[in-house]
């Protein structure tokens, strides 16, 4: 168990993340964007009322703010947006039980597949021949475990970081911006039976 409590921010996200509305409400608000319960409910394939109901508990939760809002058609309209990083901490998920740990990661790994799905099917997965795909598998002892791990947090940081310079160079170009999606994984492996 780790030493220090997880903040209720983090433990409202974590909670979230094991939610099946609230995982994908979280991935659309995780491209950075500011956006309205419609289009969340729309990109999410949820209903509105759901997508509001839970957009008010994420809001409670401190996970979510509202940044802006508009009066279109005698109706307000919100746009929400993450109020922390889209992350869950090594030390945080060494806090959680088993069974909250696998449900993060089922939830995480759905939203995933789903984006894997909509790209293949969209034909547009293989469109850039720069985009990256890796499978490695491996055998390592703790040390390489250790390596490995640290390198893979060290790309999720990169990532983050890239994407926040981007969201700075397309607001002040008002470029396009090129949807994309990095799905960083390291896990371990079932050990082999003997004789396969």
């Amino acid at each position: 168990m780790s030493e220090e409590p997880i903040n209720p921010p983090t433990r409202a996200f974590i909670r979230a993340m094991s939610h099946p509305v609230q995982a994908k409400i979280l991935v659309c608000l995780a491209e950075g964007e500011d956006v309205t319960a419609k289009q969340i409910a729309a990109r999410s394939n949820t209903s509105l009322r759901s997508v509001r109901h839970h957009l008010g508990e994420l809001e409670k939760g401190g996970v979510v703010v509202r940044t802006a809002g508009e009066k279109r058609r005698g109706v307000h309209q919100f746009y929400y947006r993450l109020a922390i990083p889209p992350r869950i901490a090594a030390e945080e998920m060494k806090a959680l039980d088993p069974a909250q740990r696998l449900r993060v990661s089922t939830e995480a790994l759905k939203n995933s597949f789903s984006d894997v799905s909509a790209s293949l099917a969209a034909g547009v997965f293989d469109q850039r021949l720069d985009r990256c795909l890796t499978y490695v598998r491996a055998n390592v002892d703790e040390q390489g475990w250790a390596e490995l791990a640290d390198l893979h947090n060290e790309t999720w940081k990169e990532t983050e970081r890239v994407k926040v310079e981007c969201a700075e160079r397309l607001r002040s170009s008002g470029a396009a911006s090129i949807r994309a999606v990095s799905t960083v994984m390291w896990f371990e492996l079932p050990p082999l039976e003997p004789d396969t």
